[in-house]
C-alpha cells in the first residue's frame, strides 16, 4: 500500500511539474518568436541547477519574487476584466451574461475536475518542502491553519476576477484567460509574463517533494542537491 502511494504521488506530482513547464516554454515562445523546442531547452538549462537546491531558505527569495509577479498578474488581469465590462454599451449589455457562468456545463465538467485536482497539487508541493525544512517539525500544523485561511482568501480574490472576466466574454471561454485577452495587446503580455515569471520562480519549490519521493522510493540515496 505504501508503495502505491508513493507511486501515484510521483505520477500526481511530475503531472503537475509538467503541465507548468509546458505552460512555461508556450508563454516563452510567444513572446520571444522561438520554437516550442527551443523554449522547453531554455527552461531546462535554467531550472535544472536551481532545482538541485535542497534549502527552502535559498528559495525563498526567488519564491518571493514569483508571489509578486504572481499578484501583479492577478490585477493586470482584474484591470482588463472591470474595464472590459464597463467599457461594455448598454445596448451590447446582454452580452455580460456569458453562457460560461452557467451554473453547470456538463460539457465541460471533466476539465473543471481535472483543473480542480491540479490546483491542489500546489498545496501538496508547497507543504511538502516546508514541512521537511522546519526545525520543529510538530509546529506544522500551526502553520498550515494560517496557509489554509491565506488560501481560502486567495481563491475568493480569484474567483472574483473569474467571474468579472467571464462576465466580458460572450463566446466560449479558453482555458487560459490570456487567450480572451486581445492578441498582442500590452495588458496580455503585462499577464502572461507575471503567469510565466511566477511559475519559472516557484517550480524549484514544486520540484522538491517529487525529488525526494524518488529518493525515498529509490536505493540511490541523496541525489539532488
Amino acid at each position: 500500500a505504501g508503495a502505491l502511494v508513493t507511486a501515484l504521488l510521483c505520477v500526481s506530482q511530475l503531472g503537475a511539474n509538467t503541465a507548468y513547464l509546458i505552460f512555461i516554454a508556450s508563454s516563452l515562445k510567444t513572446h520571444f518568436q522561438i520554437s516550442m523546442k527551443s523554449s522547453l531547452l531554455g527552461c531546462i538549462a535554467v531550472l535544472s541547477p536551481i532545482c538541485c537546491l535542497r534549502s527552502v531558505k535559498l528559495l525563498s527569495l526567488v519564491s518571493l519574487v514569483g508571489i509578486i509577479c504572481m499578484a501583479v498578474g492577478l490585477i493586470a488581469a482584474a484591470y482588463w476584466a472591470i474595464t472590459a465590462v464597463v467599457d461594455t454599451p448598454e445596448e451590447d449589455a446582454t452580452a455580460l451574461f456569458s453562457p460560461a457562468l452557467n451554473a453547470a456545463n456538463w460539457k465541460t465538467y471533466p476539465l473543471f475536475l481535472g483543473i480542480a485536482a491540479l490546483s491542489f497539487e500546489g498545496v501538496a508541493a508547497t507543504a511538502l518542502p516546508i514541512e521537511n525544512s522546519m526545525a520543529n517539525p510538530a509546529k506544522f500544523p500551526n502553520v498550515l491553519g494560517y496557509a489554509v485561511v491565506l488560501i481560502l482568501i486567495l481563491n475568493l480574490l480569484f474567483s472574483c476576477v473569474m467571474v468579472v472576466a467571464v462576465s466580458g466574454i460572450s463566446d466560449d471561454v479558453p482555458g487560459v484567460i490570456t487567450r480572451a485577452m486581445p492578441e498582442g495587446s500590452t495588458i496580455s503580455r503585462v499577464v502572461s509574463a507575471c503567469l510565466s515569471l511566477e511559475l519559472l520562480c516557484t517550480y524549484p519549490g514544486n520540484a522538491i517533494p517529487l525529488f525526494k519521493l524518488l529518493e525515498r522510493s529509490t536505493a540511490a540515496g541523496r541525489v539532488f542537491g
